[in-house]
């Protein structure tokens, strides 16, 4: 939601690389700065897959490699964010999508709108994804709908737990996630965190559920989850994860 940059005080970045499934390869990068009329922020994001076989048949009709290629997906993201007051908070994306596989190449982009409500020990937040329903255009003649996306979620606070709530559509599916965090006031430097999630493989509803802790010194933290997922080819996850603030 580019309505999360209202906290940042100055400035911020951040960087990410993961592997999903052994295959396809994530990376990303943000920086963001605060400005006397708002927040101003860029991102990129690529996700990749490479030495993707080209198949054909042989004389015997048996199948072989003819060649490889990668598959790659672009965004990128220039974003705003303001502050109506210290509660209410708007922030705007503009998004453009580039996508290359073979010798296919498409571009597109769209705008992301977001809003967060801030009081307390309570916070909403709503963003509408391709709110305009743009599409991708490839140099095949072909296309591709942008639909629009909607995600509401919420934070509660209450005494030493955080509750987290979401509910997002995506193919005509309403998809819910719930979390607990819980800090301890004899250690406020330690958390314990589960998550319970709904996700779509093939048009049907698959859940997992994560466990983890977190240990914060010095404003450097460490954090360790376990998934446990419905997908039976990667069951049994483990990740370990390292949050630096400056």
């Amino acid at each position: 939601n580019p309505a999360g940059m209202y906290r940042i005080d100055s400035a911020a970045a951040s960087f990410f690389t993961t592997t999903i499934m052994d295959e396809v390869y994530y990376n990303s990068v943000a920086v963001c700065s605060d400005t006397p009329i708002g927040k101003f922020g860029v991102g990129y994001m690529e996700a990749s897959i490479y030495d993707i076989p080209h198949t054909g048949l042989n004389t015997s009709d048996r199948l072989y490699v003819k060649s490889y290629f990668d598959f790659k997906n672009y965004l990128y993201k220039l974003s705003y964010a303001y502050s109506l007051n210290r509660n209410i908070h708007l922030g705007a994306s503009l998004v453009n999508y580039s996508t290359e596989f073979w010798e296919i190449k498409g571009k597109g982009s769209d705008l992301d709108l977001g809003c967060i409500v801030d009081y307390d020990d309570l916070e909403l937040s709503f963003i509408a994804r391709n709110a305009f329903s743009g599409d991708v255009t490839f140099n095949n003649d072909g296309k591709e709908v942008l639909l629009a996306r909607y995600i509401f979620s919420g934070k509660y606070t209450y005494d030493e737990f955080e509750i987290f709530g979401q509910i997002r559509d995506k193919e005509t599916k309403k998809l819910l996630s719930i979390g607990l965090s819980y800090k301890p006031r004899l250690i406020p430097y330690f958390e314990i965190n589960a998550g319970h999630k709904e996700f779509l493989v093939l048009n049907r509803v698959k859940k997992n559920l994560t466990l983890g802790v977190g240990l914060n010194i010095s404003g450097i933290g460490f954090y360790y989850a376990y998934e446990k997922s419905e997908h039976f080819e990667y069951d049994n996850k483990n990740y370990f994860s390292v949050n630096i603030n400056l």
